[in-house]
Formats: C-alpha cells, sequence, structure tokens
C-alpha cells in the first residue's frame, strides 16, 4: 500500500497505521515485542489483512515467527495469523535448504574449473549471523567473481544445465556491455543465482569506492576474503561484509534497506562488526564515513522508538517502506536515457571493463572514441531501441517527485544526505 501522507507530517516526525507500528515493533527485539503480541488479538480483519500484506511485502513472516515463537507467544495469536506465520516459515526452511544445496553445487562446479567466488551478503548473514539460515531471505544467490572469469564460469554453469532467464539478454559475451554488473542463472533446482563482477552497481562509485576492485582483492594479501569454510564456501571479511551491507541498504541509489535491512544490521552490530577498527580505517579509506554513523543513528532510533505508543515516529521510517514503485519514481533520474548512456561511455572509457587500473588520459580518449564507434551496433541491438523509446517517455523527475508525498521525498532525501555525510 503506498503511502500518502500530508505534506504538514513534514519537516517534524510522521504519523503511520496501526498495521505499520505493529510490524516494526514485532520486529523489534525489545520490550514491545510482548505488548505488540497482545495487541495482534485486538485488530480487525482489515488491519490484520494489511498486516499479512506487509510481511509479504517486507519478507519478515519467518523472522517475527521466530522471535513471538522464542517469546512463548505463539499460542495466544489468532488462528489465521499463526497459520500464516507457520505456512511461511515452512515454506522458507524449504527454500532455504534448496538454496544451500544450490550453493554449494555452484560453487563446486566453478572451483572445479579453477573458478573463484565470493558468496555475498545474503548466504553469509543467513548461514553466519542469523539463528536460523531460514530467518533471512533471499531472493537469490549473489557471487563475486573476478571479471575475467565471469565469461568461462557463465558458459560452464549453462553446460551444466543452468537456465538464463526467458527474458534475458544480458551475456557476459555481449561486447556493449549495457549497463550490466550482474549476469543471472537457474540453478536446476530453481534457485536463482547471480554473477557479480563488482559489488557495487556502477563503475567508478563516486559516493564509496568498490573495494571489490582494489587489484588486491583477490590475493590473500588483500585481507578482504576470509578462508574457505569447512563447506568450501568463502565470504567477505566481517568489516567488509558490514561496509556492503551499509552501501546496499543506505547508500544505494535505490535505497533497499526496510526493516530487514534494519536486523541484518541489528546482528552485525550485535557481532561487534560495525565498531570493527578495520571498517572504520576501510569507510575512511574509500571515502563514506558517514555511513557508519548513520547505521548507529537508525539502529538507536528502531530501538528506542515507541512503536505502538509514540503518536509520531522518526522521520527516516519512511524510506524504510517505500514500495518498489516509490523507489523507482524517486530516482528515476538514475534511470533516464541519459544517465544509461553516460555509464555507458563511462565503461566504454575503462576500455570496456569495470574492473582494472584506471586508464591513463590518451589511453581513456581512445577508449571513448572507440565507445562512440560501437553506437551503430548498439542502436541495431535487439531490444535496445525499444527500451530507449520507452525511458525517453518516461515524466523527468520534478514531474515523478510531483506523484509521491512530499513528506516521503523529503525523508528520502533527508536519509540519502546523511549517509553521504552531507546533512
Amino acid at each position: 500500500m503506498p503511502l500518502d501522507l500530508p505534506p504538514g507530517e513534514w519537516p517534524g516526525s510522521t504519523v503511520i497505521d496501526r498495521p505499520t507500528r505493529l510490524l516494526l515493533a514485532l520486529t523489534q527485539a525489545g520490550e514491545e515485542l510482548v505488548p505488540a503480541a497482545a495487541a495482534l488479538a485486538e485488530l480487525g480483519p482489515e488491519d490484520t489483512q494489511r498486516l499479512i500484506t506487509l510481511l509479504h511485502q517486507q519478507r519478515l513472516a519467518p523472522w517475527v515467527a521466530y522471535q513471538l515463537q522464542q517469546a512463548g507467544l505463539m499460542a495466544p495469536l489468532p488462528e489465521g495469523l499463526r497459520k500464516v506465520l507457520e505456512r511461511v516459515t515452512a515454506q522458507a526452511r524449504q527454500r532455504t535448504a534448496r538454496q544451500r544445496l544450490a550453493l554449494l553445487h555452484t560453487l563446486r562446479c566453478l572451483g572445479g574449473h579453477g573458478i573463484a567466488a565470493v558468496a555475498l551478503k545474503g548466504s553469509h548473514l543467513a548461514w553466519q549471523h542469523y539463528p536460523q539460515p531460514w530467518l533471512r531471505p533471499m531472493r537469490d544467490l549473489d557471487l563475486l567473481l573476478p571479471e575475467e572469469q565471469i565469461g568461462p564460469a557463465f558458459a560452464l554453469l549453462e553446460s551444466k544445465g543452468f537456465r538464463v532467464r526467458g527474458e534475458e539478454v544480458r551475456r557476459p559475451d555481449d561486447p556493449l556491455l549495457w549497463r550490466v554488473n550482474d549476469f543471472s542463472l537457474f540453478h536446476p533446482s530453481g534457485a536463482f543465482i547471480e554473477l557479480h563482477r563488482s559489488l557495487w552497481f556502477r563503475p567508478g562509485e563516486d559516493l564509496c569506492g568498490d573495494f571489490s576492485l582494489d587489484p588486491g582483492f583477490w590475493g590473500q594479501e588483500g585481507g578482504y576474503r576470509m578462508p574457505p569454510d569447512p563447506d568450501g564456501i568463502t565470504y567477505l571479511q566481517p568489516p567488509y561484509l558490514t561496509l556492503h551491507c551499509l552501501v546496499h541498504h543506505l547508500l544505494r541509489q535505490n535505497m533497499d534497506m526496510g526493516p530487514l535491512g534494519l536486523v541484518d544490521l541489528q546482528w552485525l552490530q550485535a557481532a561487534g562488526h560495525l565498531d570493527h577498527p578495520v571498517l572504520a580505517e576501510a569507510a575512511g579509506r574509500l571515502g563514506c564515513t558517514a555511513l557508519l554513523t548513520t547505521a548507529r543513528t537508525v539502529l538507536a532510533g528502531w530501538r528506542q522508538t515507541r512503536w505502538l505508543s509514540a503518536p509520531t515516529v522518526p522521520n527516516w521510517v519512511l524510506p524504510l517502506l517505500m514500495s518498489r514503485e516509490q523507489n523507482l519514481l524517486i530516482y528515476l533520474d538514475d534511470r533516464s536515457v541519459r544517465g544509461h548512456a553516460r555509464q555507458w561511455l563511462a565503461i566504454q572509457a575503462r576500455g570496456g571493463r569495470w574492473s582494472g587500473p584506471a586508464p591513463t588520459r590518451p589511453r581513456q580518449l581512445a577508449n571513448l572514441v572507440r565507445g562512440v564507434a560501437l553506437l551503430p551496433r548498439l542502436a541495431s541491438k535487439a531490444g535496445v531501441v525499444e527500451q530507449l523509446r520507452r525511458r525517453w517517455r518516461q515524466p523527468p523527475v520534478a514531474r515523478a517527485e510531483r506523484q509521491l508525498s512530499p513528506a516521503l521525498v523529503a525523508a528520502t532525501r533527508e536519509l540519502q544526505a546523511l549517509s553521504r555525510g552531507q546533512a
């Protein structure tokens, strides 16, 4: 359900509906859990359905069920809500078990051919930080590979029965590299696998340097990766996992935090990773120290807010609850034709690669000429012209933002500015 708050609610704190308050109280591992569980019995049919919808949208049903089960509060719940939580938890257990087998199989296929891979944040959090892996839902299994091994890995997995998505047109052997840093395949079991050539979605990200592009990343001396675990899975070292999560949840152009992101950060903080000296050093080196302050501020506010009784809640709650459509509208400028062209040229300036050392000025100019020479091939590529036409018809950012609540836009800009150290 889209948020549509009156402009008068900004710049002070804002008001949210009771089901949303209950969701945030049930997610928070604090003293409001017991009264929140008791309040569930008082919800009418419409509010109960709204809460169930939120649990599905935010992928929080297994976590909320776990919290209630641990506190002995599941039995008194309304029967309909309890059955939904039990059903979704059982499905999450089965899905996570399939994903684990798919991850191990994929890594063995790659490792057997000398292809290195690092399992990224979803897998790491699920199996290393959460009390049970099925409590941390994963839409896909993200693997980071050296850029030069993406093509061989993709071809290898296809030969092993992995399937390309039906509408997938992104392939590592595409010389045009149209805004792509990840390539998707379905494991034979149905699990969704994404092969990444970098952590961030754009080369040369100016808001936080991408440490996965460091020339020493794939060497043991770099200190970025943990040794393989007993199952042969390699993860990022905890400070770099934490930095990856902070950028993903707080700094991406499409901020992707949500209440689940709060739970992620809670477990990282509980493990001491937010205070790790290597994290502070890395954030300083990569130019994003404000992320640490933002994470601590948001976590403290989440724990201290009395979700059930306070008349208003902090403004930063609004971006947590944005729908996907609202996210796209707010950040439409990054999805414009101009943005596509700018990024494509930036990739060509790097010699058609995301990683590797920055080119010299003469080489950069030569690469740009090469990129411009490829434009006729780009225009003839299947689907590209229609994609450009569709994006050209999208409303300008100023018009798009007028379709949203001013409170939501302002809250999003404030959180984004805080994460960039601009507040």
